[in-house]
């Protein structure tokens, strides 16, 4: 870099993306503490070794976030596709599936709820709570025996029938989501 400083950039782009990942090579560690002030993820030495590289491209990949599946759902005025992320809970009413989003919309689907179930199928987050609602786990702060409360306050009941496929479910899903975050 001719006239520009390393660290000087990684501010400018800090500054218009915080989660930009950063990596520092350089000859010196003169300026190792001003790359780590920016939230560098690594500061490399020349001469580095392959397995150095290579250790940081394995950080590097594991940091970035897999894309989110998504569904294509028919509106009135045409397709809306929706990131499953973002699904809180969806409900058959009426033989259509509102379908209730993070963003706080509710978008309307005409169409059966076994249909939009397979559509959700080997997806672990879901979990079919009774007769046309399911939930995404995500969302779900508690379970108490027969409702789930949901993080935004709404409480979802659980059919008796699965009310122990649920606490399962819920469990199991808690406990692979602190195994992700270890």
């Amino acid at each position: 870099m001719e006239d520009e400083n390393g660290v000087e950039v990684a501010k400018e782009l800090r500054s218009f993306d915080r989660n930009c990942i950063l990596v520092f090579t350089t000859t010196s560690t003169d300026h190792a503490l001003d790359g780590f002030k920016v939230r560098a993820l690594q500061y490399l030495v020349k001469p580095y070794a392959d397995e150095e590289l290579n250790a940081v491209f394995k950080e590097i990949i594991e940091k970035i976030p897999t894309p989110d599946k998504y569904i294509d759902v028919n509106v009135v005025g045409g397709d809306v596709r929706i990131r499953l992320c973002e699904i809180i809970f969806a409900e058959h009413f009426q033989h259509c599936i509102h379908i209730h989003t993070s963003d706080g919309q509710t978008t309307i689907t005409r169409k059966t709820f076994s249909g939009f179930m397979i559509e959700l199928e080997g997806d672990e987050r879901f979990f079919m709570c009774s007769r046309g609602v399911l939930i995404n786990l995500e969302y779900a702060k508690d379970f108490n025996g027969s409702v789930f409360t949901l993080k935004n306050g709404t409480e979802i009941p659980v059919s008796r029938s699965l009310a122990k496929s649920a606490r399962v479910a819920f469990g199991d899903f808690l406990f692979r989501r602190g195994q992700n975050n270890a």
